[in-house]
């Protein structure tokens, strides 16, 4: 979830350049599933920033991250933390009611919540 959040929020509300994972060339799940759709200029326009680190101008890593929407991949990661979450849920909720599983599944919603 903390990768897509990189993806979706802004340099002040991170605390760091959003984007900064891209840049940095770290294999998320977002850019994993990038890799895998065809080749075209919009990866070719991910391509041009992940892993460039500070090289990378603003505007062009904004273009990466773009393209990264493009591709179905922030999407496809959202999907796939709202499954979880709900596999998380579902799980917790065969377990006996108690102030710990409370405090899990708030945080499980809480994680969740920050992706939208």
């Amino acid at each position: 979830m903390d990768d897509v959040i990189d993806v979706l929020s802004d340099s002040a509300t991170l605390g760091k350049p959003a984007g900064s994972d891209i840049a940095q060339g770290k294999r998320t799940l977002m850019i994993i599933h990038a890799m895998q759709q065809p080749d075209g200029p919009v990866k070719e326009r991910l391509m041009a920033v992940l892993g460039k680190g500070e090289e990378v101008s603003e505007a062009a890593l904004s273009d990466g991250l773009a393209a990264l929407a493009e591709l179905g991949s922030v999407d496809y990661a959202r999907e796939k933390a709202e499954a979880f979450h709900a596999q998380a849920h579902a799980c917790l909720d065969r377990l006996p009611e108690n102030p710990a599983l409370k405090a899990l599944r708030e945080l499980t919603d809480f994680q969740l919540a920050r992706l939208h």
